[in-house]
């Protein structure tokens, strides 16, 4: 049981740094670009050679990957959402 929680959670994590990513590249952000891939390729790499050994381990990743993808959308909105406010403030 316990894998399967870590394939969820990190499955998410994963997902939802894609989809923040997709943005950062969409915006041109460089630097954030670069440490996002390295965290993805990272939480990939340790996912699949440790956990993904079934067809249960693969639903999980499936199933919470998507919703790692809508969540990312909406905290890529939400916190560069407020650091604009942030930098709107200080002009």
């Amino acid at each position: 049981m316990e894998k399967y929680i870590i394939i969820s959670v990190v499955s998410f994590l994963q997902v939802l740094l894609v989809a923040f990513q997709q943005r950062n590249i969409a915006q041109g952000r460089t630097l954030v670009i670069f440490l996002t891939s390295l965290v993805i390729g990272t939480l990939l790499v340790f996912l699949q050679r440790n956990y993904i050994v079934d067809d249960i381990s693969a639903l999980c990743f499936i199933i919470f990957g998507s919703f790692g993808a809508v969540s990312g959308v909406w905290l890529h909105k939400k916190v560069f959402k407020n650091l604009k406010d942030k930098n709107n403030v200080n002009e």
